[in-house]
């Protein structure tokens, strides 16, 4: 089977396009050529989360974030009775409390900025593992099959019988995984 450019037949010599044939086995073969890209990209993005799962120990933990805020809201409630009892001054309470308001709200910044980046993490890291899954059983020993190609294919553009373009359907959360992890 042959491929070619169906404007270029109605157009004639007026169009730009190519006018040559692509063939089949030719087009199959490039395209399995770069399935087969991804799946290295996908094996080292995965060596390389296991590596890191193994090797990260997180240096600010959630929980004792949460732990010193909790300590602070504690602070400022005794801070809040000493004041009322009289012990201590209104321009010394207010400046106190400002300084812990202060803390709090950065520590519940650093709460926030926290969770979002382990959120976002996790959500790459499904990604990647379901496309991992997907790879491995999509995967082809004979040849290119059409599950494998509907699977990580979204498109093949042709340009000329050397330049061809093939998108991915996984390409984004490929890239986003080998800038994350390095690899």
């Amino acid at each position: 089977m042959v491929f070619y450019c169906g404007y270029k037949r109605s157009a004639g010599k007026f169009s730009k396009c190519y006018g040559g044939y692509y063939r089949e086995y030719s087009v199959n073969a490039k395209v399995a050529r770069a399935i087969k890209t991804v799946f290295y990209a996908l094996d080292m993005v995965n060596q390389g989360m296991q590596e890191k799962q193994s090797i990260t120990v997180r240096c600010v933990d959630i929980e004792d974030l949460e732990k010193q805020a909790e300590a602070i809201r504690v602070e400022q409630i005794k801070l809040y009775e000493s004041y009322a009892d009289g012990v201590l001054l209104r321009d010394a309470y207010i400046e106190k409390k400002k300084a812990l308001s202060e803390k709090l709200a950065a520590l519940q910044d650093s709460i926030r900025t926290e969770k979002e980046e382990q959120e976002c993490a996790d959500e790459l890291d499904e990604e990647i593992r379901a496309l991992t899954k997907q790879a491995s059983e999509k995967t082809y020993i004979g040849g290119l099959t059409k599950e494998c190609v509907d699977a990580f294919v979204s498109m093949v553009y042709l340009y000329d019988d050397q330049t061809m373009k093939i998108e991915f359907n996984c390409e984004d959360v490929i890239r986003r995984a080998l800038e994350k992890y390095g690899a």
